[in-house]
Formats: structure tokens, C-alpha cells, sequence
């Protein structure tokens, strides 16, 4: 059977796009791509952040950038400068829409309307069954959200959930050089909680109010959070509210499948690429989306990789033990990790580029104890086997 497309992409979001669009800037653009998207034109605008080194990612989308950054928590204030860093967001609606505008110059790359309802996978090909008929291509990458999660022995299973505002004020009130990432003077409610603040000018921010928890908020709690935090700790007594932005994203232990039996792969969240333990996604799919295309281009396979190496995921393990047992108290660990170590060294190790004498460094500057019992909730010993007793009248 010959396919109907070398490449099929079920879903239109940000990684299913950002992989069309690598393969559309590389050797492998004269290749044909079918894009599958079931509301491509539903997506609600929010923003999208990440830290590099290099230039942006994508030039021609308009971004804000940040130099600096702060972590206020009630027992002080934290910043510094982010060299070689810089703090980047983007607005999503602008990156869907550059990246439509330059995936439909291409005459090879196909989008259509429809959902995935089935698969079929073949040694050679792979076969979607749609709403709107069937495709099949010798790859099919999917980051449609899977039935059920993946089993794990101890599952954690948490969510970033959080309602933002851009806010508007009369007096000048924020700094548009620096990025507050996390301010923990607000209440903690048994969860991680936290405001997170992006000026774009002395009037102007973006103030979003976030938790780590099991479940979402009724949308009242969000709205007295953000109301509380913007009277109570920045003296705002006036504001505009300019738009609204809420979301909820996965943090979880469990390990998501790469590839599933020969022609199929997955990306985005649904292929691992959130970091389970902040939920930042934006920079893995990008880096995800490159090495498939570089693989492809070198072998014609994309050789999916785990996206977090072990000792990463051993950490990860750590910290969602402790916000799901102990949410209302681990803003103390935070505090005391950006207290004791430089904000570019956290981010290098946020990022998964440290070393592991780099990790050690700053590990020896937290608490102990917290972490010693979730090393032992989460990797417990087995129970010692009792030999059993020797009857009184046996021969020894």
C-alpha cells in the first residue's frame, strides 16, 4: 500500500504546528504533510514563556523579553539579573498565526478539519480514522490527549492550574525590566500557590495567581485571589482589567509512551514533553520537534526519545511527593533555594542542563529532612523476609 502522506499530524496546537514547521525549513519540505485539527480556529489566546541563551526561537512573532527576574515570598526578596539568560513570552495567537501564514505558502502541507476518532498501525504506514473519512502516512505523530493516563506503582497525579489578568493601573506601579516568576505572599491553602507577574510597562502587567493541586478552583476563588494580591501586597486600589487568561496543565509522575507500535508517536504533553514539576512545555516542544526532524533527515526514523533523563525524573519524584503531602509548606523550600543560589544556576538546572556536582551544590543548601521522607514515600524499602521458623524437632 502506498500511503496517502509521508507525514500525518493530528492536532494543531503548538506541538503538532511546531513540528510542521520544522519539517517545513528543513531538507524534508517537499515531503507531504496532512495536518488533522478538530477546531483550528478555537484555540483561546494565552501566553507562552520560556528562558534561552540564544536569540528567539521564532523572530518574527512579536515577544516580550525580561533581563531580570524576582521571587518575593513572606520572608523577603529575591533578584537578580538572568545572564545568560533572558525571560521570553510570547502570546499564542500571534505564533498560530505567523505559523499558519508560512505552513500554507507550502503547496505539500495540507490542513483539514477533522477529528481523530481511531488508528491503525502497520510495519509501513499508519492509518487515521477520522470523522471526516481516513489518511494514512508512512508517520503519524499525534499530541491528542490520551483515553486514560499511563499506570504507575505511586502516582501523583497534580495540576498547574491558574487565572491571569492583564491588568491596567493609573499610577506606575510595576517594573517593566523585571519578571516577578514567583511571589508567595498570598494564601496557602494546603497548595502550592503563587502570583506570577510580567510587566509590559510602568502601568501595564500580567498578574496570574497559580496552584499546584489535584483539582481546579471554582472560577470566585481565582478572582479573590488576584483581587487580594493586587490590593493587598502591590496597593493597588484602581485597576482595568484588559483580558483574561486560565488554563490547566498536567504535573504528574506517570511516563507517558514515545511511540506506540510502529508508526506512531506521540508529542507535546501527550509524548512527555511538560516538565512535570513546573509544567513549562513551549521549549521542549521545540527542542522535541528538532531532534524528530534531524533524526528523520539523517535515518527516516524519528527515534523518540524519553524527554527527562533519570536522574531528572528521580527529582521530579521528590518534589510532586512534597506538594501533593505538604502543599501549604513548600514555599519555604523555594524560598530557601532562590535565597541561597544565583537565578541563572536555578534556571540551568530548572532547564535540565546542570551537572550533577552543580545539583549537589545547591541541594546541600535546602532542608533535609523533607526530602529524606519523600525519598522514603516514594522509593520505599522492601520489607525484610522473615525466615521461617525451624520446628523444634527438626535435623539440623
Amino acid at each position: 500500500m502506498n500511503p496517502d502522506y509521508d507525514f500525518l499530524i493530528a492536532g494543531g496546537g503548538c506541538a503538532g504546528l511546531s513540528l510542521a514547521w520544522r519539517l517545513s525549513q528543513s531538507s524534508l519540505r517537499n515531503r507531504r504533510i496532512l495536518i488533522l485539527d478538530e477546531a483550528p480556529d478555537a484555540v483561546p489566546d494565552k501566553t507562552w514563556c520560556y528562558w534561552s541563551t540564544g536569540p528567539s526561537l521564532f523572530p518574527a512573532v512579536p515577544e516580550y523579553v525580561w533581563d531580570r527576574m524576582e521571587v518575593c515570598s513572606p520572608r523577603g526578596r529575591y533578584a537578580g539579573a538572568l545572564h545568560p539568560y533572558r525571560y521570553r513570552q510570547i502570546r499564542s495567537q500571534d505564533w498560530y498565526r505567523e505559523l499558519h501564514a508560512q505552513l500554507r505558502r507550502n503547496p505539500r502541507i495540507r490542513i483539514e478539519t477533522a477529528r481523530v476518532q481511531a488508528w491503525e498501525d502497520h510495519p509501513e504506514h499508519c492509518t487515521a480514522y477520522t470523522d471526516r473519512g481516513s489518511a494514512s502516512a508512512r508517520w503519524a505523530f499525534s499530541s491528542l490527549p490520551p483515553a486514560q493516563l499511563p499506570p504507575h506503582p505511586q502516582p501523583i497525579d497534580l495540576l498547574q492550574h491558574f487565572t491571569g489578568w492583564v491588568v491596567e493601573t493609573d499610577e506606575p506601579v510595576f517594573d517593566p525590566a523585571t519578571a516577578r516568576l514567583m511571589d508567595f505572599r498570598t494564601p496557602q491553602p494546603d497548595a502550592v500557590c503563587f502570583v506570577y507577574v510580567l510587566p509590559y510597562s510602568p502601568t501595564q502587567a500580567l498578574v496570574e495567581h497559580t496552584v499546584f493541586s489535584p483539582a481546579c478552583w471554582p472560577d470566585a476563588a481565582y478572582r479573590e485571589a488576584l483581587e487580594g494580591y493586587l490590593r493587598e501586597v502591590l496597593g493597588i486600589r484602581s485597576f482595568r482589567i484588559l483580558s483574561t487568561e486560565q488554563g490547566a496543565i498536567p504535573m504528574t509522575n506517570r511516563r507517558f509512551p514515545r511511540q506506540t507500535g510502529h508508526r506512531l508517536v506521540h508529542t507535546g504533553t501527550a509524548g512527555g514533553c511538560t516538565k512535570a514539576t513546573t509544567g513549562y512545555t513551549f521549549l521542549n516542544i521545540q527542542r522535541d520537534s528538532a531532534a524528530m526532524v534531524q533524526s528523520l533527515e539523517r535515518s527516516g526514523h524519528p527515534l523518540p526519545q524519553a524527554m527527562s533523563g533519570l536522574r531528572f525524573r528521580f527529582y521530579d519524584q521528590l518534589l510532586l511527593h512534597l506538594m501533593h503531602r505538604s502543599g501549604g509548606s513548600v514555599w519555604e523550600i523555594f524560598d530557601r533555594l532562590f535565597r541561597r543560589n544565583r537565578g541563572p544556576q536555578i534556571l540551568r538546572f530548572l532547564d535540565e542542563g546542570s551537572t550533577l556536582p552543580q545539583e549537589l551544590a545547591m541541594m546541600v543548601r535546602l532542608p533535609w529532612m523533607p526530602f529524606l521522607q519523600a525519598i522514603g514515600a516514594s522509593y520505599p524499602l522492601p520489607s525484610p523476609r522473615r525466615r521461617p521458623a525451624v520446628p523444634a524437632t527438626a535435623s539440623l
